[in-house]
């Protein structure tokens, strides 16, 4: 249990950070928390990826199903997150962006589960290279739970 706490100590973090500021957002506004922190989350996680692109896009291309057959959407990726980052913030076309992101994430998941039953050890690159974290099962339920916001988000406009 430490070593994993170790590992994704940083991840940790990161999701008290957004968890507080999304709790703060609810107490203060009439809005949807939920695509705050959707926003929050797709903002902040394509920070890191930015920071080292090159790096990003050579490890996410190792496994996202999407970006080993379109080239240049491992190096678009950080901005589509972006996009929907400010998209989920500013209550813009929510069910288009959650359709997107149920898209994004469906590929994604897909190809993380094929590289862990291959045994592939790989890197996870949900937060660039920023932090070590390894691709594993934390990555498809922090997957999962953003697409079940997206699907409660297209369930309830």
């Amino acid at each position: 249990m430490k070593n994993w706490l170790e590992k994704y100590k940083a991840l940790l973090i990161l999701f008290a950070y957004l968890g507080c500021a999304t709790l703060v957002y609810a107490c203060l506004s009439e809005n949807n928390p939920m695509t705050f922190l959707m926003g929050l989350f797709f903002i902040t996680f394509s920070f890191f990826k930015i920071i080292h692109l090159k790096e990003f896009y050579a490890s996410f291309k190792k496994y996202d199903i999407i970006a080993k057959n379109i080239n240049f959407y491992a190096w678009v990726y950080p901005f589509i997150e972006i996009v929907l980052g400010l998209m989920f913030l500013t209550q813009t076309n929510i069910p288009l962006a959650s359709a997107i992101t149920i898209i994004i994430l469906l590929s994604t998941n897909i190809g993380v589960i094929k590289s862990l039953r291959k045994g592939e050890v790989l890197e996870c690159a949900c937060l660039g290279v920023v932090f070590n974290l390894p691709l594993s099962k934390v990555t498809i339920i922090e997957n999962n739970i953003m697409i079940l916001m997206a699907i409660t988000q297209l369930l309830i406009i």
